[in-house]
């Protein structure tokens, strides 16, 4: 009977593989779009995956794609999400297309089989939301994102309201015991099957940033024959790292007029809290839903411990597994000189280079990529830092990082520039390793290479 069961998991795991193939899409953040990979291949060695770059690659991340047979492609630099995601579907073939994006991580938790079985068994769910947790602090914790909506739109009076499927106690579908709920909208965590895009546009590619996530959907239940889905069992793990650079593009706002000028909507009400429920059945008095919904549909913001969760690609750092003067760090970029206003942060790509893995976690001794004033004999005056930069994912062998420096006033009103050093650092230690020196030209633009 164990080899029979053996047997079958096997099997399962040969159907997984060739039935789903993982779609993301990066911008400027190679560093993201490594860890990703990794932490997916750590999980699922065979699973296919696609990543669509929006301009050139790093040379790290191209080499980091050939590896781990990644299929790699590229439009035009910030072209769009819309743009990335659609060529994505161009490139898959699978039955499934599981969309991600690059600052997410699978960890431990990360489980494609109670997805996969609930689209093989009921066909007429198209696209299968699964729970974001988002990594809240170095102590593990774990925040519970959730965006499953029921989308009301009323072009007369040009209102959209979304309201979350918590707040009417929605009763759950189960399939081999996996429950899933009906909903309007999931986030950009789902498993969708490929033949919909055969009947449906996807993602309007005029959207480039913002507005395009309520087209989606908007778009979705206007046709009326596309069946939406939230599964919590389908997890995933998400850091954002403090960029500057990549939110200053993320915050743009060109997309919210051309949502509500393609569907007619001035207003735009999103429900957040769920408000007390009235049932017919008991009259004028409200019930705490939170009484009534099913135990799977954890609360948005809820905190969870999150140890274990993504141990493929962060886990705890201990002084005693490196050696530091095995360490060392180089520029990501060819060019060792970076333009930059006084007063203004920019974020580097770093290489840190380790011939052993070393954990990114822990909490006095969590490693960051310090930087400070060069020294002339090469070191950093680390008693004026300009940044500190936690590792966002373990090293080994070749790992892109980024160190986020605030460029500092001239201390010279003729000075052009200041040289910058960058080095490993712990509390416990201070600095160790190898370290990396660049310099900073006072200029009008931030270059991000």
């Amino acid at each position: 009977m164990t080899g029979h069961w053996a047997l079958m998991q096997d099997s399962t795991s040969a159907r997984i593989n060739s039935d789903i193939t993982v779609c993301v899409t990066t911008l400027d953040r190679p560093h993201c779009a490594q860890r990703f990979i990794r932490s997916v291949r750590a999980r699922y060695r065979q699973v296919g995956i696609v990543l669509v770059s929006q301009g050139a690659p790093h040379p790290v991340l191209a080499q980091t794609c050939a590896d781990e047979k990644v299929a790699l492609d590229v439009v035009d630099h910030d072209a769009g999400v819309t743009i990335a995601r659609n060529r994505a579907i161009e490139l898959a073939s699978s039955k499934y297309l599981l969309f991600c994006d690059d600052d997410f991580m699978f960890g431990s938790d990360t489980d494609l089989e109670p997805a996969w079985r609930i689209m093989e068994g009921d066909g007429s769910v198209d696209i299968l939301g699964g729970l974001l947790l988002d990594l809240r602090d170095s102590n593990l914790q774990m925040r519970v994102r959730r965006w499953e909506k029921y989308l009301f739109l009323d072009t007369g009076r040009g209102i959209l309201v979304t309201v979350p499927i918590d707040s009417c106690a929605p009763q759950p579908r189960q399939i081999q015991g996996h429950c899933y709920f009906d909903t309007d909208t999931v986030l950009n965590w789902k498993l969708v099957r490929r033949a919909l895009f055969d009947r449906f546009q996807g993602w309007d590619r005029r959207f480039q940033c913002n507005g395009e996530h309520e087209d989606f959907y908007l778009s979705v239940k206007a046709r009326g024959d596309i069946r939406v889905a939230y599964a919590p069992s389908l997890l995933v793990c998400h850091h954002h790292p403090p960029d500057r650079a990549y939110s200053s593009r993320r915050q743009r706002q060109g997309g919210w007029p051309l949502l509500g000028e393609k569907w007619q909507i001035e207003n735009y009400v999103d429900v957040a809290d769920v408000p007390p429920l009235r049932r017919f059945s008991h009259g004028q008095a409200g019930i705490d839903v939170n009484e009534l919904n099913h135990p799977a549909l954890m609360a948005n913001g809820a905190t969870v411990a999150g140890s274990g969760r993504f141990d493929s690609v962060m886990s705890e750092f201990r002084q005693e597994q490196v050696d530091a003067g095995q360490a060392r760090l180089r520029l990501a970029a060819r060019d060792s000189t970076v333009l930059a206003p006084p007063g203004t942060a920019v974020s580097i790509p770093v290489i840190v280079e380790s011939p052993l893995r070393f954990g990114c976690l822990a909490k006095a001794v969590r490693p960051h990529l310090a930087c400070g004033p060069a020294k002339p004999e090469g070191g950093a005056e680390l008693s004026l830092v300009l940044g500190r930069t936690p590792l966002m994912q373990d090293v080994s062998g070749s790992t892109l990082q980024y160190v986020t420096i605030d460029v500092p006033e001239p201390t010279d009103p003729l000075s052009s520039g200041v040289d910058i050093a960058v080095r490993l650092w712990t509390e416990s230690v201070g600095c160790w390793g190898q370290g990396v020196r660049l310099r900073v030209e006072y200029g009008d633009a931030a270059l991000v290479a």
